[in-house]
């Protein structure tokens, strides 16, 4: 009868230590929905480099209570209904807590999926307006359309003094959004859209749009757009020897802009957050250049300083709630003054991060403050 039960209690001796051993082994997964392949390719790959990095110092400071971070990573090409396949299998196979998403129509073609399988979407490089409103699972860490046409707007009435502009936006969802909201900013506020036209994001040619830029003679001109198509659009007006003030979006001191443009981003004015990663004016930002330089062999852009904040925040949140989609939605709720790269983020009810949103200009191919460049 002894024998019996010191065999049975061996059993469950070992049997609980096999279930600790897989618990200690735990780890905890966020899903990534990026464009790794396609048009926006190096946007997901600096979105991906960003995340990574930040698991790894996540990681080597010991984890989140001792349990490694791991991110699963499907490559939307920036196709919605590649996001949505991906989502699906997130959700139904992989059974994960949160993903975070990348690109306006991919995380908004996501987004009732969020809300159907009651999973948190942490949404970024998203300018969609009221993405946060279609779900209480969704959040954001990005400038939205609102903030960034807010910024610009003030800076072009109040700082450069120009009531009347043209634009030129990019032909989809996030330009045509953009290209409203900024219109109905502006003119509430006594300015003038006096001419404007759309682009194609596929295009290389744009010179019938800059033929009639020219002949409306604006002062100034915002141009709403990212990647290769905003590249060579700013070189073609360039050429086209336009003297006025361009203005930009967040995407303007990005390696392919730059690359299809030339010296045409010098002077331009555009929306940015407080990341420089010339003159990194904080601990964390310098910290985060220089481990990325390290470990990619070249600098970071904003994309990577996004993903890498997101993941940390979603760290962070994971820490305060536990991870499963209410603690984290809950965790998410509670980040306030959270120490970014991009500056101070906040999460307010709106579930749309608040963090500082400034206006930087392009000399000499880098950003530079503009409070940096009056000294100049």
């Amino acid at each position: 009868m002894k024998r019996r039960v010191f065999i049975i209690s061996l059993a469950i001796v070992l049997i609980l230590g096999i279930v600790a051993s897989s618990i200690a082994e735990e780890v905890y997964k966020i899903g990534a929905i990026l464009p790794l392949t396609g048009g926006t390719a190096m946007v997901g790959e600096h979105a991906q480099k960003g995340m990574i990095l930040a698991t790894e110092d996540i990681n080597t400071a010991g984890g989140i209570y001792g349990k490694k971070l791991e991110i699963v990573i499907g490559d939307s090409k920036n196709e919605p209904k590649e996001g949505v396949a991906i989502f699906h299998r997130f959700a139904s196979i992989n059974r994960l807590p949160v993903v975070v998403s990348a690109m306006s129509s991919v995380s908004m073609a996501v987004v009732p999926l969020a809300d159907q399988y009651k999973i948190v979407l942490a949404t970024t490089i998203v300018s969609a307006p009221g993405i946060t409103e279609k779900s209480p699972w969704v959040f954001r860490v990005f400038m939205s359309t609102d903030s960034e046409a807010g910024a610009m707007k003030i800076f072009i009435l109040k700082n450069m003094g120009l009531k009347k502009i043209a634009v030129l936006y990019i032909n989809d969802e996030f330009g045509r959004t953009a290209f409203e909201v900024f219109k109905k900013m502006y003119e509430a506020e006594g300015g003038k859209v006096i001419w404007s036209d759309s682009f194609e994001k596929a295009g290389i040619d744009f010179r019938s749009q800059i033929f009639k830029l020219k002949a409306a003679k604006p002062k100034g001109v915002y141009i709403i757009g990212y990647d290769k198509a905003l590249g060579i659009i700013l070189r073609q007006i360039a050429e086209a020897k336009i003297k006025t003030r361009l203005f930009s979006f967040s995407g303007l001191p990005t390696p392919t802009v730059l690359e299809h443009a030339g010296k045409a981003t010098e002077g331009v004015y555009f929306t940015s957050t407080q990341f420089n990663v010339e003159n990194p004016t904080t601990k964390a930002t310098e910290e985060f250049v220089k481990k990325y330089k390290a470990r990619f062999g070249k600098a970071p852009n904003h994309y990577a300083a996004y993903t890498y904040d997101v993941t940390s925040i979603i760290a962070e949140a994971i820490r305060i709630g536990g991870y499963s989609a209410e603690g984290i939605k809950s965790g998410l709720s509670k980040i306030k003054g959270f120490t970014g790269v991009i500056g101070a983020i906040t999460i307010p009810l709106s579930r749309d991060a608040d963090f500082p949103v400034v206006v930087k200009i392009i000399r000499q191919g880098k950003p530079i403050d503009i409070e940096e460049n009056k000294t100049k």
